[in-house]
């Protein structure tokens, strides 16, 4: 998909209830979270096997106006089509 820009603001998430931004939807099938570089090389490099356990990244969405924007990645919306989800963001690591 690659990097795109919009003049409209997007609705904001709404099944959001954690986290320390808030993330915004675009067009019911992408979640978008405010760019983090470092997040953006990952989707842009992980390893593809684990594409199975990864949403669908489908690049950078600018919003705004030549005087003020913001820049999210977009990222599938694997909530599309439920009416109660339920989710479980888990991190792992050292």
């Amino acid at each position: 998909m690659g990097d795109r820009l919009v003049r409209d603001r997007l609705p904001e998430l709404s099944f959001q209830v954690g986290g320390h931004r808030t993330m915004k939807v675009y067009r019911d099938n992408y979640v978008c979270k405010p760019l983090d570089r470092r997040e953006e090389k990952f989707y842009s490099t992980f390893p593809k096997i684990l594409e199975p356990f990864i949403p669908k990244f489908a690049g950078v969405l600018t919003v705004g106006s030549s005087e003020s924007q913001d820049e999210f990645i977009m990222l599938e919306n694997l909530c599309t089509g439920y009416r109660k989800p339920c989710v479980l963001d888990l991190k792992m690591g050292t």
